[in-house]
């Protein structure tokens, strides 16, 4: 864990509208659940289906995480972020609209290219995404940990920068046969395994 990144006993309440993965903002074969916090895939596998946020950001220092319920099986899982351009029939970070982490290798993909970046994730992990919207940098963290070196608290060594806004929070899944992929967003700070960092707000505010 980086400095100001500790396992999170907060609950604070907040009049901020509730953050949770889109009934529209998705692709037909997700499924949700958990009151539309849990995203889980049906349909055939080895097709990807996209899901992405309700609300997404344009500027300040934001975090959320996404839990991987289920995904060791063929983990090829993606978490990240995305415009609304970005197709919701390949893995986030496919196209030039997408940037995420990616858990069969741990990689990072935006515009189909993959790059070294960090460990490989799947079932039970919980990935962590900082946004800086004033240079439009990207950090990921697994189990509190941030991949690649970086510090998001420091802006040092992020695994993406320039990216545009106004991004969203999203996830790709690939497997429906059981055990099907199934994540759970996490965007307000009583849902968080890990608090954000010093400077950085839950995606939801509250």
């Amino acid at each position: 864990m980086i400095p100001g990144i500790v396992a999170s006993g907060m609950r604070v309440s907040s009049g901020a509208p509730a953050v949770t993965w889109s009934q529209t903002d998705k692709n037909a074969s997700i499924a949700l659940s958990n009151g539309n916090l849990t995203a889980t895939k049906n349909g055939a596998d080895g097709a990807y289906g996209a899901i992405r946020a309700t609300q997404g950001a344009s500027a300040g220092k934001l975090y959320f995480e996404v839990l991987i319920v289920a995904g060791t099986t063929s983990p090829f899982i993606t978490v990240g972020l995305a415009l609304a351009a970005a197709s919701l029939t390949v893995y986030t970070g496919a196209d030039a609209s997408g940037w995420g982490y990616y858990g069969q290798t741990g990689q990072k993909a935006t515009n189909a290219v993959l790059s070294t970046y960090g460990a490989a994730f799947g079932t039970g992990d919980v990935i962590g995404v900082f946004y800086d919207g004033s240079t439009g940098s990207v950090w990921f963290a697994k189990n509190g940990l941030v991949q690649g070196g970086g510090d998001p608290v420091a802006g040092t060594s992020p695994a993406f920068t320039g990216v545009p806004n106004t991004v969203i929070p999203s996830a790709a899944l690939w497997r429906a046969s059981s055990p099907a992929h199934a994540v759970t967003g996490r965007f307000k700070t009583s849902d968080f395994s890990y608090a954000p960092p010093t400077g950085y707000s839950s995606w939801s505010g509250g």
